[in-house]
């Protein structure tokens, strides 16, 4: 793995920049987490097996700690305890869990608690079974008993349990439960996962869902389905793919050498790139392909409330989000910064309708179209002075 790549990781609830190098020196700090689990588990179940892990009486050994054994029931399981690993590619920010050959058991079901450190908390990844995964990439096809698989885990899913104190676990696209609480990861054992809210589903539904789960929430005037989970942050969080908003801030974005000048997260126009077919404005589909694009239409990407010092001061949440970031073609893009006052105006009213809307003013309050329209002729003017 590259040392001089830098990937994107947690700690004290913020965002920050790891090589891998530094990444394994933060995943020490995964020490007590890993032996608060075997404590977990030996408190909740019988154990029945112990791979390579832990004597209370000894030193802890963390590069020897692989899976522990229980019966839950009439089930026996096995579940393999491993640190959540970067990626290993450029520019890619997803996190993975290794699986091998060796996890398979016949016998047993199969399962992995993947890790992570956040500094002060621990992320916890607890897979489905797994049997019949490991079976259909390494027992029952001819690749070699000596290759190895990952199980993926995207940055969005992280973030939504990560830095909003409302959600308490959250299921992935391939079933994996994550959560900061070792109760509910060891919990989700205990209930077969029955407590655990849905899986993600097609925009489409969700829709539909969500007019159904508000007016079951307005008629029992109750804010949550399920205690600890927060169903509209969810929800919200899925259709607009937007994540939660963070608070800015001022020590790590604004660069004082520099006139004050706020620091962009160059990951979010990555992410956004993927995403957008459409200018906001004008709605038109068809620019011109985008180098090494693979036929991708080209767009440009504008703060809907521009990104500036002195606006940022407005607002506790920051400005560079997904939420306030817009996708438009080039000449709308030139056209909010260059135009006259009056085609701005009307370029700003019709992104305006589109764009503000309640969960938008619940992140950005008291934006008002006077005071935006004003702070776009001041700048964009300036700009060009």
């Amino acid at each position: 793995m590259n040392q001089k790549n830098k990937y994107l990781n947690f700690n004290n609830g913020a965002q920050i920049l790891m090589t891998d190098e530094n990444f394994q020196r933060h995943q020490r700090m995964l020490k007590n987490s890993f032996k608060n689990l075997y404590l977990g588990f030996s408190k909740e179940f019988k154990l029945t097996g112990v791979e390579s892990f832990i004597s209370l009486d000894s030193e802890y050994n963390f590069e020897k700690t692989d899976y522990i054994e229980f019966k839950n029931g009439d089930i026996n399981h096995r579940v393999y305890l491993r640190e959540i690993k970067n990626s290993g590619q450029k520019d890619v920010h997803k996190k993975r869990i290794h699986i091998e050959p060796k996890m398979y058991c016949e016998n047993k079901i199969v399962s992995v608690i993947g890790l992570l450190s956040l500094g002060n908390e621990t992320l916890y990844c607890v897979t489905d079974y797994l049997n019949e995964y490991i079976e259909s990439k390494f027992i029952k096809t001819d690749n070699s008993l000596k290759n190895n698989s990952s199980l993926w885990i995207n940055q969005e899913d992280m973030m939504l349990v990560i830095q909003n104190k409302e959600v308490d676990f959250f299921i992935n696209s391939h079933g994996s439960l994550m959560t900061k609480s070792i109760n509910i990861a060891i919990e989700s054992f205990n209930k077969n996962k029955e407590m655990i809210a849905p899986k993600r589903v097609s925009a489409d539904q969700i829709n539909t869902i969500k007019d159904k789960t508000d007016k079951k929430l307005k008629s029992k005037n109750d804010n949550n389905v399920e205690k600890g989970f927060g169903i509209d942050d969810l929800f919200d969080f899925i259709i607009d793919g937007s994540s939660i908003v963070p608070d800015f801030d001022w020590e790590k974005s604004v660069d004082i050498e520099n006139n004050n000048k706020l620091i962009r997260n160059k990951n979010i126009i990555q992410e956004l790139i993927s995403l957008n077919n459409e200018c906001f404005n004008c709605k038109t589909k068809t620019t011109f392909d985008r180098r090494n694009g693979n036929g991708m239409q080209y767009f440009e990407f504008h703060h809907f409330i521009p990104y500036n010092y002195r606006v940022q001061k407005k607002f506790k949440k920051t400005l560079d989000s997904k939420l306030n970031i817009i996708a438009l073609c080039v000449s709308c893009h030139k056209g909010l910064h260059l135009s006259s006052r009056e085609i701005q105006e009307k370029m700003i009213m019709n992104i305006y309708k589109n764009k503000v809307n309640d969960e938008f003013i619940k992140y950005y309050p008291n934006i008002k179209t006077d005071e935006l329209l004003n702070i776009y002729w001041e700048l964009f003017n300036q700009e060009e002075k």
